[in-house]
């Protein structure tokens, strides 16, 4: 003996849907956001991580291995102007003002109030 099944309603099943995808598609967009905000934090740390690295390296007198660091975290973010404005420190140390100040222009460029790009800017003009 067959079932006896509820006759499809496509009006109703419409509703269904027209509540059901709107919910979903919130849900895809929250776990977008969180799995990409985790993405961002991490490259937040790691990026500040290695500028650090590069500053010890720095204050060592180890430019040319600062300067890897600095050129790591901005692999990661190119519009650091910490990493960009330490690059060109260590570039000017190196005794190259002329390559040094297209990054502190770079870093200005991002930031043009950025008072330590700035003010090294005007060191490595000064020489």
């Amino acid at each position: 003996m067959r079932a006896l099944q509820k006759p499809i309603n496509s009006r109703e099943n419409f509703h269904v849907f027209l509540k059901v995808v709107p919910i979903l598609f919130l849900a895809m967009i929250s776990l977008f956001l969180i799995d990409n905000w985790n993405v961002m934090a991490v490259s937040d740390n790691q990026t500040n991580s290695l500028i650090m690295k590069g500053l010890d390296l720095f204050n060592q007198s180890s430019y040319a291995e600062a300067i890897k660091y600095y050129d790591r975290a901005l692999a990661i973010d190119p519009n650091n102007t910490d990493a960009l404005n330490d690059k060109a420190d260590a570039i000017r140390k190196s005794g190259n003002n002329t390559e040094a100040l297209k990054f502190y222009d770079r870093a200005l460029a991002i930031d043009p109030n950025n008072t330590d790009a700035l003010n090294d800017k005007a060191l490595s003009l000064q020489n």
